[in-house]
């Protein structure tokens, strides 16, 4: 009985994407262009294959190019093409000078004060490939100050074996980082990493780590296995978990390393159209099905996510947690509840001009955003109905100062937070970014405990600084 509940997620997310591909396969059929061809005049061409494929096991490939080797070259540049170091340092700082919250008429000094920190962070790493259907690689970190409640010491943050066989299947073992779906801001649909112990607290959205002066945090990935089988255009990928953390939820004992996770998602290519199907479970996890779809038209990159939360009685039976008392769906049977969430997505860049523009609206249905009530025990994200837009201007006239202007919005609590910031490239390895953040709404407010700017502030004035230089051979 518990072997089949633990086998019914994974058939149930079997039948999700069945029933989702049948139509897109059958569109595949009649639009996708056969290999080595190009789009006719008018069609779009496909956007590249999701992040989480061959591509990232091997960059670019499982062999080593041909181009990298010059013809007659000495044993000691083969072998220096082969072995490979990399190192980066990074010191940051932050200072917010500003109002925790806005003050009386009567006394403005009132929640006036100073808040910030800084980092350090040193990393150091080899890649070595011992013939060129394999490649090793293993990094080292050092971050100070440490995570909270641990001893400054190095940690490592990849380790990792990636094998080619007969480059039709590529494998990789280790250590290593992994993301799912198409968000910028909210990434509902990054089902295996937002599982992670920790995550929550740390996330740092991919807007943020690409415009912002940001200090990551450091988390520590699991032992994972992925298998990627490309198939032209398309390809399906296998990916396997292996958690000895504690997640605290629904209770406090720790997961037992045989429950490990186990992930599927198959990339498919019809038209200018790029589908992600698939889907995450694990012990202690809500099971979820995850579809995605991204293109480009007129100049503009569209993307969109669906993700569906299943309860846990799908799988165990012994959880006390077993089924949320409200939200979702109700739709009876064994399901119960289903918790739908959805992202969409709009960007464009203007190259000439050096203006780049991203919109998202989200709905996450886990989580009751003017209730403030989690229906499921591992929901991440801000609650009910958000939206983010941003606009960068890499420079302003023929200065060497950008612009960012940030509007991000909870629709469901009605707060909000508006942020200008200007970027300066003061001197070398030196970027220095100065923001004016306001932050609107109740103090415990969706924006406030999920804002996509560093800092606590409602009103003040943000200085982030960061000095960084990075190595590879």
């Amino acid at each position: 009985m518990n072997r089949a509940r633990r086998l019914a997620p994974l058939a149930a997310l079997a039948l999700l994407a069945a029933l989702l591909a049948s139509p897109l396969a059958a569109q595949s059929a009649g639009t996708t262009p056969s290999a080595g061809t190009t789009p006719s005049a008018g069609q779009t061409q496909a956007p590249a294959q999701s992040p989480d494929n061959v591509d990232n096991l091997f960059n670019q490939g499982a062999a080593i190019p041909q181009a990298t080797v010059p013809a007659g070259a000495t044993t000691q540049e083969i072998q220096d093409s082969r072995l490979h170091f990399f190192s980066s340092l990074n010191l940051y700082g932050d200072m917010g000078f500003g109002y925790k919250s806005f003050p009386p008429v009567s006394d403005l000094s009132e929640y006036l004060g100073l808040e910030g920190g800084a980092s350090f962070s040193a990393l150091l790493g080899v890649e070595v490939r011992p013939a060129d259907e394999m490649r090793l690689r293993l990094a080292m970190e050092y971050d100070f100050p440490p995570a909270s409640g641990s001893a400054p010491a190095l940690q490592v943050s990849e380790l990792f074996v990636d094998y080619s066989f007969l480059n039709t299947v590529f494998f990789r073992v280790g250590v290593f980082n992994y993301s799912w779906g198409n968000s910028q801001f909210f990434q509902l649909g990054d089902l295996p990493s937002r599982g992670l112990p920790g995550w929550s607290t740390s996330l740092t959205p991919l807007w943020q780590k690409t415009n912002l002066i940001t200090n990551t945090s450091v988390v520590n990935h699991p032992v994972s296995f992925k298998a990627y089988v490309p198939f032209e255009k398309d390809g399906f990928t296998l990916l396997g978990r292996a958690d000895l953390a504690n997640y605290g939820f629904p209770n406090t004992s720790s997961p037992d390393p045989r429950y490990m996770g186990f992930g599927l998602l198959y990339d498919l290519v019809t038209g200018p159209v790029e589908w992600n199907i698939g889907g995450f479970t694990q012990y202690l996890l809500h099971p979820r099905g995850l579809l995605t779809a991204k293109t480009s038209a007129l100049g503009f990159d569209f993307s969109a996510e669906a993700v569906v939360a299943f309860p846990y009685h799908l799988m165990y039976n012994n959880v006390a947690s077993d089924i949320p008392p409200g939200g979702g769906i109700y739709v009876g049977g064994a399901l119960q509840r289903i918790y739908p969430s959805f992202v969409f997505g709009i960007g464009r860049e203007w190259s000439d001009a050096g203006i780049k523009l991203y919109a998202e609206y989200a709905y996450n249905g886990e989580r009751d955003g003017s209730t403030y009530t989690n229906w499921l025990d591992d929901e991440t994200g801000p609650g009910g109905h958000n939206s983010a837009v941003t606009v960068k201007f890499d420079h302003l006239g023929q200065s060497n100062i950008g612009l960012n202007l940030l509007w991000q919005q909870n629709w469901s609590d009605g707060s909000s937070m508006i942020a200008p910031f200007i970027q300066l490239n003061a001197a070398a390895l030196t970027t220095i970014q100065i923001g004016l953040p306001m932050v609107f709404g109740p103090d415990n407010s969706e924006v406030m405990n999920n804002r996509l700017l560093p800092g606590s502030q409602r009103l003040g004035l943000l200085l982030l600084i960061k000095v960084s230089d990075s190595y590879r051979n």
